[in-house]
């Protein structure tokens, strides 16, 4: 939008300016116009300040905080602008605030026409009836066409397109201008011949200034009738009104003659045209038998909506008709009343705080009247408070500031109800009144207050916790947030509980009177939601009513003990006590839910274990509840939580390699240094540091080592590293003592892998149950599980292996049973039998110097901690006191340790679940009975 220019007025502290722009027909809403700071050259406006729009809100607004200027709708300059005036011209007025820089600006917005409408006729057709004796030179009006627009883009001119070419020969198309409204007419310029001619057609375009066009279809009938034609006594009648003029007000008689004498052809009726709208035909009633027009509604003539009215009237005698032009011009009368608009800034809120001081700026108000000259100068005044008081923007008469005259207090007054009187100059001077109501908000400048400085009240022992003891409230005569009170207590927080919101006072446990002889006293403090927040307090002095029933009390109402597994029944835990403050302290112990594990005995409260606890098998933590009653039955409940000390007496189990008869086959070829074959899984069923398990070789190897239980070659491999070997690893963890466990590994060092077929034949003789191969390239690990003792392929030591086969088939490796005491819930007939195995292994004490022979384990000065023939079971434990004595009992006269195990042999003494599948094969069972060996199969 362009800025057609500005003016500023600059007084102190106010300031007056005056700002010009064009706004475009059409424009839509929130299109933008301007921006007051900068088109108003303000200088160094404040960024507090608010603009704010308080007349002409129907075409514009400006925003809050920018002073940006936009369209607050549609601009459609016809109906902001209702006379055909080429000036179309609004004001409007912004506001700076607040009062501190207070400016008034008026805006003078001028819309700028387009032709968006194009001429419109009354109708879509016309039908003229001509005689065939009208004389030539007679003029035919036709229907003027309407153009929304001003009249910069009115209608310029009249044509005609014909559907025949005789129209011409008869008529020729001209426009009269009627105060610069154009009449088009046919003029007959040849006499017309009914027989030759009875009908012409055509289209009547009128087209306007911006070339936009309209148009109507036009019938003349040529009759041969009537010969005479209605004739008004003049074209155009002028006459001047009054807009006070009343209904009912007769203002014109139209007056028109007819040549002819019969009823039927000298009847005149008289008509407005299509031309005429239907709002000026209610306001101007026209009575079609006498040709009276008078006022037809009170307060619709209106010189500030149009000062000059055109209404086109007809004469006619129901054949022929004559045209006539009534011209009323509006005369303007002190017929407005003062119009009052307030507004309030701030949100458009009528509300101010109490601490609001005076003088502050509480609403702008101004004052208007359409109206011309005295009549539309107004006065204003205030009436209603001395508390409020209007002061006059500088430089205007018109506009004011309502600004707080003597301080506020909402507990005083709640509300002001205003009235301000608007009175014009007028020759009768009209009145206008507004009434405004101004609610005072509270601020926080009360704080709450208790009725009494001390309350007193009892409660009697052994209350329900969560019982309301008392409620003490406090008032507050603010408002709102303000008096909203929340209460708290400031001591014995852990005795009492205080409602925030109701101040209800409610107990935290059950008292004991015998605890509090003495009253209890409680400061509670009531404060307010305001900013900033105040508080009042009071104190509530409560006595503990004795009943004389108190319950046992543990002196530790929790507890936490720690036992070291598989300890033997009857050991020793704890005791709990507990006491009574009543005589009758007789006390009773029990287990409020019953348990396996522990005793407690009734009358001491010692608690005892009831089995040897395995913390492995059992649960490391027990959750004991112990309750202590007295003879009334008034009981107290303490908890005991125990927890089980690990102590490393699971040796480590070595899961892979799964066998003593495992091979793991390296490809020389396909291996490097630095190449993993392999890595020791290991478990170990302690926690702690018992459970953190560490892998080595028994001695060092030529070109294996581990690390982190994975092995590792230390070199290249070469030809002379080739064939069978067998290593043993051992598992050790951190327990302490440690226990260790060892197995033997196998691996075989080729150039090229071995399929079952050919290991089969190169091993058959020492391998019973040959297990299938597995196979994996760079580092490939050849897993063979197969039945008997692992010895090097040799052919020398072939023989050997034979003899050491038929001597390890000829050692007692037997099963004996014993019985033993019936277990607890079996039958006497059916004793109990103790399976036992000799796990045979070469003792340290092996006599030196005394060769060993080929059938001697490979491992045999192994120490005694890691012999458990790979099945992952140590004797540690039961060698761990007294070990030289233990040796002696268990050393044979071969040098061989026998160990017993406490239950028949099967293939899960060796082995996990897991590995069953795998192993199923390498392991071998002897019955008593049977002495032959039976497989997994």
């Amino acid at each position: 939008m362009r800025i057609l220019s500005f003016s500023l007025l600059l007084y102190h502290p106010i300031f007056s300016i005056k700002l010009s722009y064009d706004i475009l027909d059409g424009a839509k809403a929130n299109s933008y116009l301007g921006n007051i700071v900068q088109d108003g050259q303000i200088l160094s406006p404040s960024s507090d300040a608010l603009f704010s729009t308080v007349r002409g809100e129907e075409l514009i607004f400006v925003e809050s905080k920018t002073g940006d200027i936009r369209t607050s709708a549609d601009v459609d300059r016809e109906q902001l602008c209702k006379k055909k005036d080429n000036l179309c011209r609004i004001t409007a007025e912004v506001i700076v605030t607040p009062q501190s820089i207070f400016q008034l600006i008026e805006l003078e917005l001028t819309i700028l026409d387009l032709n968006d409408h194009a001429p419109e006729f009354p109708s879509s057709s016309l039908a003229l009836k001509i005689a065939e004796d009208e004389q030539p030179g007679a003029v035919f009006r036709l229907d003027s066409a309407a153009d929304a627009d001003s009249r910069e883009f009115g209608i310029e001119s009249y044509s005609i397109e014909p559907k025949n070419g005789q129209w011409s020969n008869f008529f020729e198309l001209f426009v009269d201008d009627y105060a610069g409204i154009l009449v088009p007419k046919l003029k007959l310029v040849n006499p017309l011949d009914f027989e030759k001619l009875q009908k012409l057609d055509f289209t009547l375009l009128a087209t306007d200034k911006g070339q936009l066009s309209g148009s109507m279809e036009v019938s003349i009938e040529v009759e041969d009738v009537n010969d005479y034609a209605p004739k008004f006594s003049k074209p155009r009648y002028i006459l001047n009104i009054s807009e006070m003029s009343h209904k009912g007000d007769l203002i014109l008689r139209l007056k028109a003659t007819d040549g002819d004498r019969s009823p039927k052809n000298g009847q005149l009726q008289y008509f407005y045209t299509n031309q005429v709208p239907s709002n000026l035909r209610e306001i101007f009633l026209l009575d079609a038998s006498t040709g009276h027009v008078t006022i037809g509604a009170e307060h619709l003539v209106d010189y500030e909506i149009f000062d000059k009215v055109l209404l086109h009237v007809k004469a006619t005698d129901g054949d022929k008709e004559d045209y006539a032009t009534i011209e009323i011009n509006v005369l303007d009368a002190n017929d407005n009343a003062p119009q009052i608009d307030v507004t309030f800034v701030d949100g458009g809120r009528a509300a101010v705080n109490e601490d609001l001081p005076v003088g502050s700026f509480v609403a702008y108000v101004s004052v208007t009247d359409d109206d011309l000259g005295p009549a539309g100068e107004v006065s204003l005044v205030l009436e209603g408070s001395d508390h409020f008081k209007l002061v006059a923007v500088e430089g205007t008469s018109d506009r004011f500031m309502l600004t707080v005259a003597a301080p506020l207090d909402r507990e005083i007054k709640e509300e002001y109800f205003l009235t301000l009187i608007a009175r014009d100059n007028g020759t009768s001077a009209q009145e206008t009144l507004k009434s405004i109501s101004i609610k005072i908000e509270d601020v926080n400048d009360n704080a709450p207050s208790f009725k009494h400085d001390v309350y007193n009240g009892e409660i009697a022992e052994n209350n329900e916790i969560g019982d309301t003891i008392v409620q003490i409230t406090a008032f507050d005569p603010d408002f709102g947030k303000n008096a909203e009170i929340s209460y708290e207590i400031s001591e014995h927080e852990n005795l009492f509980v205080i409602d925030p919101e109701t101040a209800d006072l409610k107990a935290l446990v059950s008292f004991d009177a015998e605890l509090f002889p003495d009253p209890i006293s409680i400061n509670i403090i009531a404060t307010d939601n305001g900013s900033p927040r105040l508080s009042a307090s009071t104190n509530f002095l409560l006595k503990i009513r004795n009943l004389n029933d108190n319950a046992p009390v543990f002196e530790n109402p929790s507890s936490k003990i720690s036992v070291k597994e598989n300890k033997p029944i009857g050991t020793f835990i704890t005791q709990l006590t507990a006491a009574d403050a009543d005589l009758n302290d007789e006390i009773n112990y029990s287990f409020k839910t019953k348990t396996s594990f522990f005793t407690i005995d009734s009358a001491t409260g010692i608690i005892k274990t009831a089995k040897s606890i395995d913390r492995e098998h059992d649960q490391a933590r027990f959750d004991l509840e112990v309750i202590a009653c007295d003879l009334n039955a008034l009981c107290a409940l303490s908890s005991v939580i125990v927890f089980i000390e690990d102590i490393n007496d699971n040796p480590p189990r070595i899961i892979w390699p799964m066998s003593e008869t495992d091979v793991i086959q390296i490809l020389r070829n396909e291996s490097s240094k630095d190449v993993i074959i392999g890595t020791i899984d290991v478990k170990d069923y302690d926690s702690g540091e018992a459970g953190k398990v560490s892998c080595a070789f028994e001695k060092n190897h030529k070109f294996l080592t581990i690390s982190d239980c994975r092995i590792i070659l230390t070199r290249d491999l070469n030809l002379h590293d080739d064939g069978l070997q067998s290593l043993r690893i051992i598992a050790s963890d951190n327990g302490s003592p440690p226990l260790f466990t060892s197995k033997q590994m196998n691996i075989y060092v080729t150039n090229e892998s071995l399929n079952d077929t050919a290991l089969e034949e190169i091993m058959q003789e020492i391998v019973i149950v040959p297990e299938k191969l597995i196979s994996f390239n760079g580092g490939s690990i050849l897993l063979l599980a197969f039945g008997g003792a692992v010895t090097f392929v040799l052919m020398m030591i072939v023989v050997a292996s034979i003899v050491c086969a038929r001597q390890q088939r000829e050692k007692q490796l037997h099963l004996s049973s014993t019985p033993k005491k019936s277990p607890k819930g079996s039958s006497p007939s059916s004793p109990a039998r103790e399976w036992r195995m000799d796990v045979m292994w070469e003792s340290p004490h092996h006599s030196a110097g005394v060769p060993r022979s080929l059938c001697e384990p490979h491992n045999a000065t192994d120490s005694l901690s890691y012999v458990d023939s790979g099945a992952g079971e140590s004797l540690s434990d039961r060698l761990s006191s007294n070990a030289a004595s233990q040796e002696e009992k268990m050393v044979d006269s071969s040098g061989l340790y026998r160990a017993p195990m406490l239950k028949k042999p099967s293939f899960r003494t060796f082995v996990d679940d897991e590995q069953i599948e795998s192993d199923r094969k390498s392991i071998e069972l002897f019955d008593e009975d049977h002495f032959v060996p039976s497989y997994y199969n």
